[in-house]
């Protein structure tokens, strides 16, 4: 550059240069003006990207440094939120605990909300204990207590459009839940084993245990049960009627007394080792796998319209019952 600069500021040597480089030219020293343009021209481009490349490797930088401050500013954040969350957590068990009936349910109501908004840290811990909530409070073996609050948490567990406990089991097995309401609810994943149960109407069960089950002079109707296990239940008095989904479920050895069965679908169910004694079937179809009657024993049984379809009678007993329009195919 400084070069350059000395050429341009002495027209004798300017000239020399100028005839050293385009002898072959008339206008050398104009040649030698273009070339010395174009290479100042270049040096300003290169300037020019230095320049630009070093405003954005600061741009760069300053957008690094934002992004870790960002990044920084959530964790704290999120490391505020979650210390809030187990604050509210701690506070929310602590009311479970009250004598006053206002407390607990906001207890509960607060638990639930932290299941919603925390579902991967909390959800699962809750069901657990809205579980044990309502098995404590309302055992078998004593009368209910709390019942408000015992409704309020299995309306929280099965009765919720958005449900953060669906994926969990809910244990609420040696309960007396003869006086709660379960109406309308999709049951997932539960264990009602050893229970008294209330009515059910309007319920889509998934998945459920009622192993050795009461139910007792009850109604069940317009339920759906998808795998649902019955085994050793006892059902008497109970009134089954119009369910058209009632598949892959198993009643063995259950035993099934002075109830109705009046409108109900039986797809690949198992009552093999069951007993049903003084029961009206009608409008019923018995659509199941093979030997899911073995061991059967029906005693004073009355049958009307009733089908059975795809069935085999291996060690099957029926014993006083009555047949009236009943249809048996492919048995």
């Amino acid at each position: 550059m400084d070069s350059l600069l000395i050429i341009l500021s002495e027209p004798n040597l300017y000239e020399k240069v100028a005839k050293w480089f385009f002898s072959d030219t008339p206008n050398e020293n104009g040649e030698l003006f273009k070339l010395i343009i174009n290479i100042l021209g270049g040096f300003a481009i290169a300037f020019g990207l230095v320049i630009s490349f070093r405003r954005t490797k600061a741009f760069e930088e300053s957008i690094e440094k934002q992004d870790k401050t960002i990044q920084n500013q959530t964790t704290q954040l999120e490391l505020t939120r979650q210390a809030q969350t187990g604050e509210r957590f701690k506070n929310a068990i602590e009311h479970l605990g009250s004598d006053k009936p206002s407390v607990i349910l906001g207890g509960i109501a607060e638990l639930n909300q932290i299941a919603k908004d925390s579902s991967k840290d909390y959800a699962e811990v809750i069901t657990q204990i809205f579980s044990s909530f309502v098995r404590s409070n309302a055992h078998y073996k004593k009368n209910i207590e709390n019942k408000d609050a015992v409704q309020y948490i299995i309306d929280m567990l099965f009765k919720q459009k958005v449900n953060p406990y669906n994926d969990f089991t809910k244990d609420l097995s040696n309960c007396n839940l003869g006086e709660i309401n379960l109406d309308s609810s999709l049951i997932i994943k539960a264990n009602f084993n050893l229970c008294n149960m209330p009515s059910l109407i309007s319920i889509s069960f998934k998945d459920v245990d009622f192993i050795k089950t009461i139910f007792y002079s009850i109604n069940i109707k317009h339920c759906n049960f998808d795998s649902i296990r019955f085994n050793n239940a006892k059902f008497k008095e109970v009134l089954f009627y119009k369910m058209k989904h009632f598949v892959n479920s198993d009643f063995t050895y259950s035993k099934i007394i002075n109830s109705a069965f009046n409108q109900i679908e039986f797809n690949n169910i198992d009552f093999r080792g069951s007993t049903l004694i003084g029961n009206v079937i009608s409008n019923t179809l018995f659509n199941n796998k093979e030997e899911s009657l073995k061991f059967t024993q029906f005693f004073a049984n009355n049958f009307y319209r009733t089908t059975f379809n795809y069935l085999e009678f291996n060690s099957v007993l029926f014993t006083a019952c009555n047949f009236n329009y009943v249809n048996m195919d492919d048995i």
